[in-house]
């Protein structure tokens, strides 16, 4: 678990689960119960989706609920450009969330590195360029090669597409457009 903006976001991996990294976690109060009751936790965002078949996943929803927090599901893929329906939902969540928030996909690198990055431009202010070395880095385990390079491409789109308009305006209203024409391969990075 990392601060993004103190009191009020926060980023990590998945934090339920049974294995030993998840018995670690507990002993070392890094659980997610205990994560929700100590920074005060309003509203988990779950970007890697998941089921009521998954352990992980029931287990999450109950603590959110134990712990009286907003449990929001947005899913997408690391390996894939995000669908601008997500993003949308990303940046209403942003909006109209009871704050703190606790953002995570499963390892707490791509996706999340993704969303913190456009939490900080939207929500802080702070310039893309700063936001995205500061979120969508190595230091989480996010790597811009392979797969999960579709994380960085959203942002090179951005940059390539926008002309000077604001992120939250492009997702909103141009990338739907972009997305589309590249969807032909669903939307995957080549």
């Amino acid at each position: 678990m990392r601060v993004i903006e103190p009191g009020r976001a926060y980023r990590s991996a998945t934090l339920t689960g049974f294995s030993y990294t998840g018995i670690t976690a507990r002993l070392a109060g890094n659980d997610l119960t205990s994560v929700l009751n100590r920074d005060h936790i309003h509203t988990v965002i779950n970007l890697r989706g998941g089921s009521s078949a998954d352990d992980w996943y029931r287990e999450e929803v109950r603590a959110s609920e134990q712990a009286g927090a907003v449990h929001k599901d947005i899913s997408f893929s690391a390996r894939s450009l995000p669908p601008p329906a997500a993003l949308a939902a990303l940046l209403d969540t942003f909006d109209h969330a009871q704050y703190p928030v606790l953002i995570h996909c499963q390892a707490g690198a791509d996706r999340t590195g993704l969303a913190s990055t456009i939490y900080t431009n939207v929500c802080e202010n702070l310039p893309l360029d700063r936001a995205e070395a500061e979120e969508l880095t190595w230091r989480y385990g996010h790597f811009p090669v392979g797969k999960t390079r579709a994380m960085d491409e959203f942002f090179d789109l951005y940059r390539s597409d926008a002309h000077g308009m604001g992120l939250k305006d492009w997702i909103l209203n141009r990338y739907p457009q972009i997305y589309a024409a590249k969807s032909g391969a669903g939307a995957r990075v080549k």
